[in-house]
């Protein structure tokens, strides 16, 4: 799970997402599941950083290699949009891969690095803690009652503080907040 989410955000394409799904709902362990769950994202997360160093040090040669990784393209560049803040957040769920996304924000348009990556691991990590609530809601076998009385807080609380990274962290004057 680690090796397969480290190695998605810098050269591979399957995504770690559903082999997280499976292995929480295999687990039937919310302990084990949470366990998962940070694996998964620390690993994700340090791909990521490298990704980013790699963009922002090895501007050249680093697009000739994305670009010829599977399901990649320079034609998926046009739609990707790092001028707003928005896109950025929901880039986890937008079905283009990170590395063209880091392209883009760092070497074409050459963003700050640090809002750029506070959006992409928010986004990741909303993306990844609704694959864990999925899987251990059908690893237990709960209903959708006992998911809401279990986690409403978690849920309420997680976006009130996305919310605030969102609205407080430090923006340059080229990504503006709509």
């Amino acid at each position: 799970l680690c090796l397969n989410a480290f190695s998605e955000a810098l050269f591979f394409f399957i995504l770690p997402d559903f082999l997280l799904l499976w292995l929480c709902v295999l687990s039937g362990s919310v302990r084990r599941n949470r366990q998962l769950l940070l694996y998964c994202f620390g690993s994700s997360l340090f791909g990521a950083m490298i990704m980013v160093y790699l963009c922002m040090h090895y501007q050249m040669g680093i697009g000739n290699i994305i670009f010829e990784l599977p399901f990649t393209s320079r034609s998926l560049l046009q739609k990707v949009d790092t001028e707003h803040m928005i896109p950025l957040l929901s880039q986890a769920f937008s079905g283009i891969p990170f590395k063209v996304w880091a392209y883009q924000a760092l070497v074409v348009q050459d963003l700050d690095p640090l809002p750029f990556l506070s959006l992409i691991y928010l986004g990741r990590g909303m993306r990844m803690f609704a694959i864990y609530l999925l899987g251990t809601q059908i690893g237990l076998r709960k209903s959708c009652r006992d998911f809401l009385q279990d986690y409403w807080l978690a849920l309420i609380g997680a976006s009130f503080l996305g919310l605030l990274l969102f609205l407080n962290s430090t923006t340059p004057a080229r990504m503006p907040i709509y």
